[in-house]
């Protein structure tokens, strides 16, 4: 969603011009995710705090890690539109 987000105002500011590398941009956004749930575990073990803090902090570690991948599977299929099932055999 974010990452529709961040193409679809590229594409208003440049006029209706579209790279799908724009979408790379996202990968920032998740490492501040990644960055702050290590962060944010890291607190919970060393404080002790209840399993809901430590699984939370996961969670948000977590889905910073997903979202690269979600990423380059769109950037791939945005270069290769016509080669969908080359696509998936290569990511899987």
């Amino acid at each position: 969603m974010v990452d529709d987000y961040l193409a679809n105002s590229y594409i208003k500011r440049h006029k209706g011009i579209y790279e799908p590398e724009v979408r790379l941009w996202m990968i920032w956004i998740s490492d501040a995710f990644m960055i702050g749930g290590l962060i944010f575990l890291g607190f919970a073990l060393q404080d002790l705090l209840p399993w809901i803090a430590t699984a939370f902090a996961w969670a948000i570690y977590v889905f910073g890690a997903v979202c690269p991948n979600q990423v380059s599977q769109l950037i791939l299929a945005n270069c290769n539109c016509c080669h969908h099932s080359l696509q998936s055999r290569y990511l899987s």
